[in-house]
This record gives C-alpha cells, sequence and structure tokens, in this order.
C-alpha cells in the first residue's frame, strides 16, 4: 500500500505511513464496518414492504461452500433497497436443507418477515432449484403454509 501511495499520491504518503495494516487491524476494520453495514440495513428492514432476495452458492479453494443473499427491498414510500446481505460460510454440505436453514436464519437475522418476501432467484444449481426438494420448493411451501390461512 505505501509503494502504491508512493508512486501515486507521494504528497499524502505521510497520512499512510501512520496506518497500520496489520493482519488483526485489518479485520477489526472490517468486522466493524460490516457491524455498521448490518445495522443500518436492520433498521431500514423495518419499514420494507416487499423484499426479494438472489442467492447464489459457490465453492472457496478450500472446499468451503459460500451462500451470497443478495435482498433487494422497497418500503413504504418507494425507496430501493439493494445490498449484499450475507455471505455464509458451509463447511459440511450444500443441501438444499442446509442452504434453507442458512436463508432462514438470514431472515430471522434481519427480523424480514417471510410473509413480504415475494421473489427468490438462484444461480439454477440442482440444490436451488430441485423440483422435490430445491431450496426454492421449500420456500415455495413455506409461502403457502403463510397463506393457508388466507384461503
Amino acid at each position: 500500500m505505501i509503494k502504491t501511495v508512493k508512486e501515486i499520491y507521494p504528497e499524502k504518503l505521510s497520512l499512510f505511513q501512520n496506518v497500520s495494516f496489520s493482519a488483526s487491524t485489518v479485520t477489526r476494520r472490517m468486522e466493524d464496518l460490516s457491524g455498521e453495514v448490518f445495522s443500518t440495513l436492520s433498521e431500514k428492514a423495518h419499514s420494507f414492504q416487499y423484499s426479494s432476495l438472489s442467492l447464489d452458492e459457490s465453492n472457496y479453494i478450500l472446499d468451503t461452500a459460500q451462500l451470497l443473499i443478495f435482498i433487494r427491498s422497497v418500503d413504504k414510500i418507494f425507496q430501493v433497497v439493494e445490498d449484499l446481505y450475507a455471505l455464509r460460510s458451509m463447511k459440511d454440505s450444500t443441501t438444499s436443507e442446509n442452504l434453507f436453514l442458512e436463508v432462514h436464519q438470514a431472515l430471522n437475522d434481519l427480523d424480514l418477515s417471510w410473509a413480504k418476501l415475494k421473489s427468490v432467484t438462484t444461480d439454477g444449481a440442482r440444490n436451488m432449484v430441485g423440483s422435490k426438494t430445491g431450496l426454492v420448493k421449500k420456500y415455495a411451501m413455506k409461502s403457502l403454509m403463510l397463506m393457508a390461512p388466507l384461503l
């Protein structure tokens, strides 16, 4: 970082020389930023009228699957919020049940009602869209259970 600043902004070098770039400092700062983003999104979530999720599951180089959960929501005054809501590491398996539980926990963490969730899109993997046991099928069943009292 210092070498880059020295090349691009030599007049600002003194500002960067006193900044700690140790792994623990960077990790702590990233955790602070993450907490702030979650806090802001959590406050906004109470005003969401409708939400949709986009889910993508991929494998990290160390055989750890990662589930990315993107959220798009609209509130009463039609302000749209789009954000990467969560990245969940999944070390054991990525069955549709495990994925569903991760999404369920993410919605609970945000205190977002399933009734406000109107759409789920995925990357098309079998564990996401399988017609009998895929995550989307589980979402559809959850939605039907929520609508049952209205029918």
